[in-house]
């Protein structure tokens, strides 16, 4: 946490350090020069204080950072410093996951007007039959060997097996959306599963937003008794 606290805090004065190269923006004259290095400053610290500073009147800040370096500047104490960062930081994480949640939603949307795709639950869980299958359906309770390939509505592929060997997987430890969209499957089927992130992912994880469209596409071998 606290090395979290000191990236956020850098991050975050940087800026706010973009009121006062605005005022120089806003103030600039054909005679005085603005170096490239200059000029990528600006737009680097521009788009963390849109980042982090929702809400903040940039006035406000660009006159503050003209008192902070006067004697009679008296900084905010520690404490309610980096808490009050960490608060912008979680409303920074929330905005994103929102649009997230915004895009995922839109996209099964579209999934809705596919004919050869269709709802297990409306808005929530579709699947698609890529290829028929000719053995028993599989019950909730199964474990079944399958090749898998598993991605999100953004094409960013989590796990794929299909240049490796088979997978074996218990469906009553899996996901509530895998587990539903794996009904009346059959041994020898293909079929693409796609599911509404709050049927996904039940544990976070550091490099997949749990915002996004679990799509799963497996090819069913065989059970495993």
């Amino acid at each position: 946490m606290k090395k979290t606290t000191t990236l956020c805090i850098g991050s975050f004065f940087i800026g706010a350090l973009v009121a006062t190269l605005i005022q120089s923006y806003q103030n600039f004259s054909p005679l005085k020069k603005i170096s490239l290095e200059e000029t990528v400053l600006a737009e680097m610290l521009y788009d963390n204080f849109q980042r982090y500073a929702e809400g903040c009147n940039i006035d406000n800040v660009s006159k503050l950072l003209k008192q902070i370096d006067s004697t009679s500047y008296k900084k905010v104490e520690k404490e309610k410093y980096d808490n009050t960062l960490l608060t912008l930081i979680a409303r920074k994480k929330a905005r994103i996951e929102k649009a997230t949640l915004q895009k995922a939603e839109e996209f099964l949307k579209t999934l809705s007007e596919n004919a050869s795709i269709y709802p297990i639950i409306d808005k929530k869980i579709y699947i698609e039959i890529i290829a028929e299958g000719l053995g028993d359906a599989v019950s909730s309770e199964d474990t079944l060997l399958i090749h898998l390939k598993q991605s999100d509505e953004t094409g960013k592929i989590i796990k794929e097996t299909s240049s490796k060997e088979p997978i074996t997987l218990s469906l009553p430890k899996m996901d509530k959306g895998f587990k539903i969209g794996m009904n009346g499957a059959k041994i020898g089927e293909k079929r693409k599963i796609y599911v509404h992130p709050s049927y996904g992912l039940t544990n976070s994880r550091a490099n997949f937003s749990q915002n996004h469209v679990l799509i799963y596409e497996v090819e069913l071998l065989s059970k495993i008794k």
